[in-house]
Order: C-alpha cells, then structure tokens, then sequence
C-alpha cells in the first residue's frame, strides 16, 4: 500500500491534470495532521484520503454534499480509475460550504518536494464542530440507524486523536465532540446538542 504522503501526491496530480487550483482544495482528517509533522498514525484514513474541495472549479457539476465523483464515460473518470490503480484511494468532498466559512488551512511539504493546502490543527476542530452541527440539523429527517451509525464513526475517529495535542481551550472542544457523537450513538440527541454547541464556542463557531 502505498504511504498517504504518496497518496497525496497522486491526487494532487490529478486534480492539476484537471487544472484545479491549488488554493481550491485541501487534504483534512488525521492525514493533514500527519502531513503536519503531529505523532498521529494515519493508517486509519489509508484507505479513504479525505479532500476538499470548491466543487464550482470542478470540470463536472456536483450537487453532491458527501462525496463527488466524476460522470460516467467522462475522461476525469477514466483518471481518477487510473490513478485508483496506482494505489491512492480519493474521497472527494464538495466543501464549498465549508471554504466560505474560512476553514484555517497551511501548506505542507511531501519527502518528494510537492507541496499541497492541508486542514491545520484549528481549521480541523471547526470542521469538525460544523460537521456535528449538519449531523444535528439532519437527526429529524433521517432514519435514527444511519445517525447513530455516522455518529459511531466519527466518534471513533476523533478518539484517535489525542487530547493532548491540540492544547488548552482546544482540547476542550475536542472532549465536547467526542462526547456529543458519544451521545448521539446513544440517541441522546439532547445532550448530543449541547456537548456541540459548546463545542462550537471554543472553537469561535
């Protein structure tokens, strides 16, 4: 398999192929961390690099919000299977939303000399937090299955991560998301809320 900085690499390529700004998208999730020097282990995200990107510089429409992939019989397609091929595995996430709210993000430097915008250790807390809040906003029209299920999976993310790193206010508001997405899991939708909300405070949302 290959590393996530090699991985990274790949899909820089093909998103300039594309001619996608570099400034237009940014890796998130631990491999950003990781990317960043912090002593996080990414293996976790190996399979499912997470990236950003303003989905109106893309060469296809998206009205996606989870996920992006190029139409089919379209030669963004045939790349993106290309380069699927050579061992990164891209999970494209249409965030215009999020790059609107000004999501901290800073470049970093891969062992092969190119350099790509990744989430910094800030810009990924309020990911994080804005991300709980549309969780929310979608427990009364989605089934309860799919809410806890997504909420076990980011709470199992974020408690990779330690607390630690992050510092004080921010390891606070890293506790707060752990524990709402804890207590959505549980279907305790209330005390979900207010564990995000406060969440939300620290980290200035």
């Amino acid at each position: 398999m290959l590393s996530v900085a090699e991985q990274v690499s790949l899909i820089g390529a093909l998103l300039d192929n594309w001619r996608v700004p570099r400034t237009s998208w940014f890796v998130v999730d631990a491999v950003a961390l990781h990317l960043l020097g912090y002593p996080i282990d990414p293996d976790a995200w190996a399979d499912h690099v997470n990236v950003y990107v303003d989905q109106n510089v893309l060469p296809w429409r998206s009205d996606e919000l989870e996920e992006t992939i190029p139409p089919p019989g379209s030669q963004e397609l045939a790349d993106w299977l290309r380069m699927m091929d050579r061992g990164a595995a891209l999970h494209l996430v249409p965030a215009r939303r999020y790059i609107e709210r000004g999501i901290d993000v800073v470049m970093a430097t891969l062992p092969d000399g190119n350099s790509f915008q990744v989430v910094s250790l800030r810009g990924y807390l309020r990911l994080g937090v804005l991300r709980a809040g549309e969780l929310m906003s979608n427990v009364a029209g989605e089934a309860e299955a799919v809410i806890r299920s997504t909420a076990v999976l980011r709470f199992e993310r974020a408690s990779q991560l330690p607390s630690e790193l992050f510092g004080v206010p921010m390891s606070d508001c890293v506790v707060h998301l752990r524990e709402g997405y804890r207590c959505l899991a549980a279907g305790d939708i209330a005390r979900g809320r207010k564990h995000f909300e406060a969440a939300g405070d620290l980290a200035g949302l």
